[in-house]
Order: structure tokens, then C-alpha cells, then sequence
């Protein structure tokens, strides 16, 4: 049996229910996918639901296949950057970060932008 923390296990049963009631939004540019949820889903299981919608995969297998979100960022760490509860508003800011072979992009308005990344010419 796999030993998942606490945290990866908290992001996907948050997953898991926002997917049965949320309808996202995403478009696809030439260069990017745009994928904007609500303000109140946690950017860190927005980044991997977004990752999903793109690949058309569930959440879990993103893990599998890139490895969980937590070994790239804190997600804690990063919903606490856009959580305005109890403290300052925070309606404005991105954080930017590379994972699962993309430029992850999140805002304070719920929009997680994918950009492949550049690969480095030889």
C-alpha cells in the first residue's frame, strides 16, 4: 500500500468533490491552456485539474505519470497565498512554476495558464 501524505490525500478528496459539482472553463491558444475555476477551489488542486482537463486524464494519474504536486511546491504554501480569510486581501498576484513538463501559471481569480516548456535547442 502506498503511503500518500496527508496533504496529497486532502488535495484529491478536495478534487474529487469539486469535480462532481464545479464546470470549468478552459480554452486552448496556439501556445497555451487557460483553465479558470472558482476562487474558492485551493490553486493547488486547481493546477491539477487543470493538468487533467488538458491531458484528459484523472487526477491521480498526473501524480503517477509527473510525480505529486507537493514535490515542486508546497501546495499549503500556496494556497495560502491566495487566501484572503482572516487576513489581508489578496485579490491581486501569480505565482509562477514548472511542473509536469509545463509553465503553470495561477492568478487570484481561479485561472491556471499551461504553457509547454521551450525545449533547449542543442
Amino acid at each position: 500500500m502506498i503511503d500518500l501524505p496527508t496533504t496529497l490525500l486532502s488535495v484529491l478528496v478536495g478534487l474529487l468533490a469539486l469535480m462532481s459539482t464545479e464546470q470549468p472553463m478552459a480554452t486552448v491558444g496556439d501556445d497555451q491552456f487557460v483553465y479558470q475555476t472558482a476562487t474558492e477551489r485551493p490553486p493547488s488542486e486547481a493546477v491539477v485539474a487543470a493538468i487533467a482537463a488538458q491531458t484528459d486524464d484523472a487526477p491521480i494519474a498526473i501524480a503517477g505519470e509527473y510525480g505529486p504536486l507537493y514535490e515542486v511546491v508546497d501546495p499549503g504554501a500556496l494556497d495560502a497565498l491566495f487566501d484572503s480569510s482572516g487576513g489581508p486581501d489578496r485579490s491581486e498576484g501569480t505565482v509562477t512554476f514548472t511542473y509536469a513538463n509545463r509553465r503553470v501559471e495561477v492568478d487570484t481569480t481561479g485561472r491556471v495558464v499551461l504553457r509547454p516548456l521551450e525545449q533547449e535547442q542543442v
